[in-house]
């Protein structure tokens, strides 16, 4: 944590709004990107956002700065709170991925949110997790590890495995495209 998030965090546990409102702008976009890839309906993702930061005016006096990184006590507030709702997402039918539009998978066109969401929901849950886990939310192997309970060289090789089976989706879909 650099020097003004540990002042930004005090001073918010201290109950400064203008500092709770600076922690809003700056994980806002990070939590709602972590319920965007978990969670299909749009409502629920921006209602999930704005719920977590009720729960964090909760629970921030519980937080200590000396523990895990206030990003990783943030993705733990999410997922339980995921849980609470029982909105973990299931895989979907072989209907509903064929109702999602396709991607374009022209080295040209770069991937949007919305096809890299649609690719994901190919993968395994426990696959597609890891990937967001490392690659969308940049949280490290140490950290990826512990949230599915593998070692390091497990979840490297779970990874690269994920990414792989992600690949050969990716390369079916550019194949469907253009038949």
């Amino acid at each position: 944590m650099n020097f003004e998030e540990v002042n930004l965090i005090r001073r918010a546990k201290n109950g400064d709004a203008l500092a709770f409102a600076r922690l809003h702008d700056i994980y806002y976009p990070i939590v709602y990107r972590f319920f965007y890839y978990r969670v299909d309906d749009m409502e629920s993702v921006e209602t999930l956002s704005s719920d977590l930061f009720l729960r964090v005016t909760e629970e921030l006096g519980f937080y200590k700065l000396r523990g895990i990184p206030f990003k990783d006590w943030l993705y733990t507030l999410s997922m339980d709170l995921l849980m609470e709702r029982s909105l973990v997402p299931r895989r979907r039918s072989q209907a509903k991925k064929q109702a999602t539009p396709t991607l374009e998978t022209k080295a040209s066109s770069p991937m949007d949110a919305v096809s890299l969401k649609h690719l994901l929901s190919f993968l395994h849950q426990d696959e597609r997790e890891l990937v967001i886990s490392r690659l969308i939310e940049e949280r490290s192997s140490h950290i990826a590890a512990q949230d599915i309970n593998r070692s390091i060289r497990n979840t490297r090789l779970r990874q690269r495995l994920a990414l792989s089976k992600l690949n050969q989706i990716i390369q079916q879909e550019g194949a469907t495209d253009e038949a």
